[in-house]
């Protein structure tokens, strides 16, 4: 038997604008799971400086989940956005087992290839987004996206990946039509490193009116 429930709720503040979410998912015989996220964000000049800090908790039930998956992840986003760019540091701590996330995903640090999962798992990371539209090239985007993962001595591998996206919308005659290229390299400690190539062309339609 499974359930879920969420729940969105803007707070009446003027000053910090704050957005709560939470959630709560059971899988009988399996596990529980708890996910609470908070957004703030203020301006500041012609700056928006924001914070999303946010608590996982997993809780095994019964004996079908194959183990103990009784563990917790928290962690934060930090940024601030200005003049088109979008900069923001990243930390999620993980506790004593793998989080499990089979129906979305809800993790503190998702990248093109890894995320923020493994057990004891310390993760830091930093993202730079741009929006060349501020500049008068409409359409265009881009962001470079580190992050380094660390686990305790003897449990896995330490590695660090990096992210490249470029993602152009075209406008006019081709509007609704896109394309996104992606590139991670993932390096691992004592390990064989690799990179990972995706290319997308998109297209945004609507059916009737």
């Amino acid at each position: 038997m499974r359930g879920s429930f969420s729940a969105k709720y803007q707070l009446p503040f003027e000053t910090v604008k704050t957005v709560v979410n939470l959630w709560h998912y059971r899988m009988e015989d399996v596990f529980n799971q708890t996910y609470a996220k908070v957004n703030l964000s203020t301006q500041l000049g012609a700056t928006n400086v924001y914070l999303t800090p946010s608590y996982l908790t997993q809780q095994s039930m019964g004996e079908e989940s194959g183990g103990s998956l009784d563990t917790y992840q928290y962690g934060f986003h930090l940024g601030a956005k200005f003049a088109g760019a979008d900069l923001t540091y990243i930390y999620a701590k993980t506790g004593d087992d793998t989080v499990l996330t089979p129906w979305g995903d809800e993790k503190v640090v998702i990248q093109q290839v890894n995320q923020s999962a493994r057990a004891n798992e310390e993760v830091n990371a930093l993202k730079v987004a741009y929006d060349f539209g501020k500049i008068g090239v409409n359409g265009l985007e881009a962001y470079a996206f580190y992050g380094q993962y660390d686990v305790p001595e003897g449990n896995a591998k330490d590695f660090a990946e990096t992210n490249f996206s470029i993602t152009y919308k075209f406008d006019g005659a081709l509007s609704g039509l896109g394309l996104r290229a992606r590139y991670a390299l993932v390096d691992i400690d004592q390990g064989e490193d690799f990179d990972d190539l995706r290319l997308y062309v998109t297209y945004k339609f609507v059916l009737g009116k």
